[in-house]
C-alpha cells in the first residue's frame, strides 16, 4: 500500500495547563472513559505530571494522556497512567 501525503504528520506534549486542547482531543476521540479526561488528571496528580502525547496526520489522531514521573537517574522519566497501566 502507498500512502501519499500533502499534510506533513507530527506530534506534541499538552500540559495540564492546556485544558482546552486536552479536552477537544478526548471529546474528538473515537470513545473515551473518564480517566482520559483533563479534570480526572487535576485531582489524581500527585504521582507525576500529568501530560498528553498527540501525534496527528491528516485528519487523524492518537492522543495519549500519561502522568511523567521522575526516577532516580535524573537525567530520565517514567511514564504510566492514572488509571494504574503502564
Amino acid at each position: 500500500m502507498n500512502i501519499t501525503s500533502t499534510t506533513p504528520s507530527y506530534y506534541k506534549i499538552l500540559s495540564i495547563e492546556n485544558r482546552d486542547a486536552w479536552n477537544y482531543y478526548v471529546k474528538s476521540a473515537c470513545s473515551f472513559d473518564f480517566y482520559h479526561t483533563h479534570q480526572y488528571h487535576v485531582i489524581d496528580s500527585s504521582q507525576g505530571i500529568p501530560e498528553m502525547f498527540v501525534f496527528e496526520h491528516l485528519d487523524d489522531f492518537v492522543a495519549i494522556p500519561f502522568l511523567k514521573r521522575k526516577i532516580e537517574n535524573p537525567d530520565y522519566y517514567d511514564c504510566t497512567s492514572v488509571y494504574g497501566y503502564t
